[in-house]
């Protein structure tokens, strides 16, 4: 449509004219075309249902952080019956800080351990901006999360207020009442006697339907990607057959808590469809050093395990990783210790490398190489021989591993392989999936194959996956996932082919593997999360719109102002191009917090969801 402007001259009536052929032009040519080119790129397709009617599923998703709140909402919008499935006493995920650690075994080797899940430390505040942290339709600000739920109007605010923005999304959308909080997935696993379904389309399996073969007999013989490559985790690669499995699921979980009867917690159900939203900073990943450092004396944890710096007062501590939790740990440990050595393999900024001057708030930090050794005498061993110490503590700050503890071997195989591995169809060190009979393998940090970074090819959409890509901005990207998932299980959006599927998974591995990236960083976007959102967006329909172009812009400007003030850019100068984005964000707002007022939304009442 088009706004008719008062026209004060011919000109300007002329100006109107055409601004209104323009847009018109916009709705009904040119973006139908963008959508057209994608379509053709991806294979997919946002279609009316056959039956004129659209599916509704018995979904489970599995976590209740950000991630599994934005599939809740997405399910419930397209017309799906959802229970969100929380291990925890509430929700909020990775943001929900809990004090404890893991004591019996700080640098999680042990995957049977007790496990904390948060990694969250006290003083943490965000490393990105909350404006653009904020879900699409919610916005991160303290106007509309209002007193009830807002207590840090930062911009970099601590985790505190995270959580409650999390809190406040739920209430209003009505979420609640879909969690199941204390509810431990033990198992998800297909239903015995479920059918294979020979259909292109993207569909839920129905309660009643049955094929003996079930899943098994999706899995017929290997996958030769017609035309395509071979598999990048073996010639052969996951078995693929022409069936792609849409049976039920069987979600076996178990009630923890005081309230829980060892009788009687355990429980099944039967769903059309599971989303895995549990997350991928609980469970550590650890450098060849720490498990070749038996003898080292002193104390070695991940910073999986790091709540405070004061354990480490008057000491010399070694920093291992520098990507944003190492810079921010070792910043803050510095204030406490004698002295900081923080070791990484690569720095954000070349200026940042070995040699560099000390730098901090005590000037007690100190740049070197990826550790090499840790002695019996407590030294740090640097790959030129030079030694450091006597060392008192190591944090590893290296990451985390992806931990599907439910899904059976059948399902998921999991498997290890040298942190150096190459995405490459010649490496040896990646076998074949199909070997083991399994339809996914998780390796390297990264989970094969995935189609979108979310879709098994054989068992898509009625198992999916989200939140798995990092260095993103995430909330956003959450809701996007989501809104993918719940219309491909509607039927409003068809899926490409199992096959074609794969295709796309291997030309993602083809493009890794001309530029000699390891496997580790397959799922790491960067600044390609912009183009991957777009694509979203365009696949979900022409009701989505992309997300606007001030959200790239200030997270651009945010990753520049923290290279070149590390110490300082949560709290400003903010850069020309932060301020105008900041400028467009909160007019986006503004609008917003009008429409849910509309809708009954009042800071420190109980809210109308939209």
């Amino acid at each position: 449509f088009c706004i008719k402007l008062r026209s004060i001259s011919n000109d300007k009536t002329l100006i109107t004219m055409i601004a209104c052929i323009a847009s018109s032009a916009w709705k009904s040519w040119v973006r139908p075309m963008r959508r057209d080119a994608s379509t053709m790129a991806t294979g997919s397709k946002a279609v009316a249902p056959v039956d004129g009617e659209l599916r509704r599923c018995q979904v489970a998703v599995i976590g209740a952080g950000a991630a599994g709140l934005a599939a809740a909402k997405e399910l419930r919008a397209e017309g799906h019956n959802v229970v969100v499935f929380e291990q925890g006493s509430s929700l909020g995920g990775v943001w929900a800080y809990d004090e404890r650690v893991e004591e019996s075994d700080l640098l999680g080797r042990d995957w049977t351990r007790p496990k904390v899940h948060s990694s969250m430390y006290q003083n943490l505040r965000t490393n990105l901006p909350r404006e653009i942290m904020s879900f699409t339709e919610f916005p991160f600000t303290p106007e509309v999360m209002g007193p009830r739920y807002s207590v840090d109007s930062r911009r970099f605010c601590g985790h505190k207020e995270v959580l409650n923005y999390l809190h406040a999304y739920a209430d209003f959308y009505k979420l609640h009442d879909a969690l199941q909080l204390q509810v431990r997935v033990l198992e998800v696993a297909p239903e015995p006697g479920s059918r294979s379904s020979h259909s292109r389309a993207a569909g839920a399996g129905q309660a009643g339907s049955s094929d003996a073969g079930g899943l098994e007999h999706a899995l017929e013989g290997p996958l030769t990607t017609k035309g395509g490559p071979a598999s990048h985790h073996g010639a052969a690669g996951p078995s693929l057959g022409p069936q792609r499995y849409s049976g039920q699921w069987r979600v076996r979980t178990q009630r923890l808590g005081s309230e829980a009867a060892a009788s009687s917690s355990v429980s099944e159900g039967s769903y059309d469809a599971v989303l895995i939203c549990n997350g991928h900073y609980s469970e550590p990943n650890l450098p060849q050093v720490a498990s070749t450092s038996s003898s080292f004396p002193g104390t070695q944890m991940h910073s999986h395990n790091y709540r405070t710096p004061l354990p480490f007062k008057d000491q010399v501590v070694l920093v291992v990783g520098a990507s944003n939790s190492g810079e921010d740990i070792s910043r803050e440990v510095s204030e406490c210790a004698e002295r900081v050595i923080l070791s990484a393999r690569s720095w954000k900024s070349e200026a940042w490398g070995p040699g560099a001057q000390p730098y901090g708030a005590r000037n007690n930090i100190y740049r070197y190489p990826l550790v090499q050794e840790l002695t019996a005498d407590g030294m740090a061993v640097f790959p030129d021989g030079s030694k450091v110490g006597p060392i008192h503590s190591v944090i590893y700050c290296t990451g985390y591993r992806y931990t599907f503890p439910f899904l059976p071997p059948t399902i998921l195989q999991q498997a290890d392989a040298p942190d150096t591995a190459i995405c490459s169809s010649s490496t040896a060190a990646i076998s074949s999936s199909a070997v083991k009979g399994n339809v996914l393998e998780s390796r390297e940090q990264h989970i094969y194959p995935l189609y979108l970074h979310m879709f098994p090819p054989l068992l898509a959409p009625s198992l999916s996956f989200l939140g798995l890509p990092w260095k993103i901005v995430p909330f956003p990207q959450f809701e996007l996932q989501a809104r993918l998932v719940a219309r491909a299980l509607s039927g409003r959006v068809v899926l490409p082919s199992p096959e074609d599927m794969q295709r796309s998974v291997e030309q993602h591995f083809d493009k890794l593997e001309r530029s000699k990236v390891p496997l580790r960083y397959a799922h790491m976007q960067g600044d390609e999360q912009w183009q991957y959102n777009d694509l979203l967006a365009t696949m979900c329909g022409p009701d989505v719109e992309p997300l606007p172009a001030w959200r790239s812009r200030m997270y651009a400007a945010t990753g520049t102002n923290k290279r070149g003030h590390p110490d300082k850019f949560r709290d400003g100068p903010w850069t020309v191009e932060d301020q105008e984005a900041l400028h467009a964000a909160r007019q986006e707002a503004g609008r917003k917090l009008e429409t849910m007022r509309a809708a009954g939304w009042e800071a420190g009442a109980m809210p109308a969801a939209l």
